[in-house]
């Protein structure tokens, strides 16, 4: 990438016209899109790569490392989300949550041993069941276990983890967000990049990056960095939006996962497993996933529309997202390419 002396609207930027991964010229794709989610600033356009075994999409231009900070100024991670009041029904559904968890993933101090049944509740809502699993990252008990969160955000999910027995810490870049997750939690965050935190070698258990890696400028250099901190058969987890959607797909230019201009590379379940594999890291998992299909589908009509509908139309709107989701929950059962998300467990080898 090279610093262009123009900005966009305040924001340094810098030129990306040939691909990340493979170096090929990228082929213009989407032009002029906006932030209509948190309001960042500038006029964005993507590429995509014009090799048909990578087609990685980027942005070009992108923001400059310099002013990152300015893209996150209002974005969800400077609210503090911590449930001030618990209704009767949210506790109920915490103890079948837990009594899952106990069952599935061994999370036995959770609740007393005949209550887990009672998790096969969840069963019954397939949506809501994905959400828990995804939301733990399928993690399953690891007594005493070190895990780091990487864009940690303000550290609800590190949160649920320490709660789950985890031994915790986080990395944030945004410092307000890390000021909320040290504040409303008691959490250990490190303010700043994972490379700047320096943490010793084989210092981690898991590390978990839930919607990170499309956010950063050099992926290979994060994911070599998490590689270091690994202990040996340690684990990478990760989530991240998927290009080969449906949701993209149907959308296009409004797709949710775009998310300009905080999203400089998005990925395909193809090349993302480039860049881990050029990374050292050993497959265990690598499939898409639609635990959030409605809200995506609901986020990209949204942006579609330019603004939030009516609300006979937003209902409609509602209807279509529960119809979507269900038939891509039904057909990822047979397909691992067409979820919002991809979802990517990898290990490091036990042996150097």
């Amino acid at each position: 990438m090279t610093e262009i002396a123009d900005k966009q609207e305040g924001i340094a930027i810098e030129s990306a016209p040939s691909c990340y991964l493979c170096g090929s010229p990228g082929d213009q794709l989407y032009q002029s899109r906006m932030d209509s989610l948190f309001g960042a600033p500038g006029h964005w356009d993507f590429r995509k790569c014009s090799n048909p075994k990578c087609q990685l999409i980027w942005m070009d231009p992108v923001p400059s490392p310099s002013d990152v900070s300015k893209l996150y100024s209002n974005y969800y991670t400077h609210r503090d989300n911590q449930a001030r009041h618990i209704s009767k029904l949210r506790e109920a559904f915490r103890f079948v949550r837990d009594c899952y968890l106990a069952g599935r993933y061994g999370y036995v101090d959770l609740v007393d041993w005949w209550c887990r049944p009672i998790g096969y509740l969840l069963y019954l809502v397939p949506f809501r069941r994905s959400i828990v699993d995804f939301d733990i990252m399928c993690l399953h008990a690891c007594p005493g276990g070190r895990l780091l969160e990487i864009g940690c955000g303000s550290g609800a999910c590190l949160a649920r983890m320490r709660r789950l027995g985890w031994e915790v810490q986080g990395v944030e870049p945004d410092t307000f967000a890390a000021s909320i997750g040290r504040d409303t939690y008691g959490l250990d965050l490190y303010a700043g990049t994972l490379q700047q935190a320096g943490f010793p070698a084989e210092s981690f258990d898991v590390i978990t990056m839930n919607h990170v890696i499309e956010h950063v400028h050099d992926p290979l250099a994060l994911l070599a960095e998490c590689r270091r901190i690994l202990r040996p058969g340690g684990r990478l987890v990760l989530t991240t939006p998927n290009t080969d959607s449906w949701g993209h797909k149907v959308f296009g230019r409004h797709w949710r996962g775009l998310e300009p201009p905080r999203h400089f590379m998005i990925f395909s379940l193809q090349n993302l497993e480039q860049c881990t594999k050029r990374s050292h890291f050993d497959t265990l998992a690598l499939r898409s996933i639609s635990r959030w299909g409605r809200d995506i589908f609901m986020a990209s009509k949204e942006i579609e529309a330019e603004a939030r509908p009516p609300f006979v139309k937003k209902a409609w709107a509602r209807f279509q997202s529960y119809i979507f989701q269900t038939v891509q929950t039904i057909v990822e059962r047979f397909s691992i390419w067409i979820g919002e998300e991809i979802y990517f467990v990898g290990q490091k080898p036990r042996s150097q």
